[in-house]
């Protein structure tokens, strides 16, 4: 298997900007590529998908240590 991280370019960095636009409150996206490919950032995509869908998620440690990382339909 021949595996590589995606090739990030400033096109494809400002139409992840748009990538919320998709979500309808009824069908969500979610993924690392919504950010730069790590776990981490499929974690926040999700957690992010989920309160587009009206859901939350109790982030205390995001929220007091790293709140730059929610945006303000997160409760930051």
């Amino acid at each position: 298997m021949d595996d590589a991280h995606q090739i990030y370019t400033p096109a494809s960095v400002a139409a992840q900007r748009q990538l919320p636009e998709l979500n309808d409150g009824v069908v969500a996206f979610a993924g690392a590529y919504h950010g730069w490919g790590f776990h981490e950032d499929g974690a926040l995509a999700g957690v992010r998908a989920a309160a587009s869908l009206g859901r939350t998620w109790d982030t205390p440690r995001i929220q007091a240590h790293k709140p730059e990382l929610l945006s303000a339909s997160e409760g930051a």
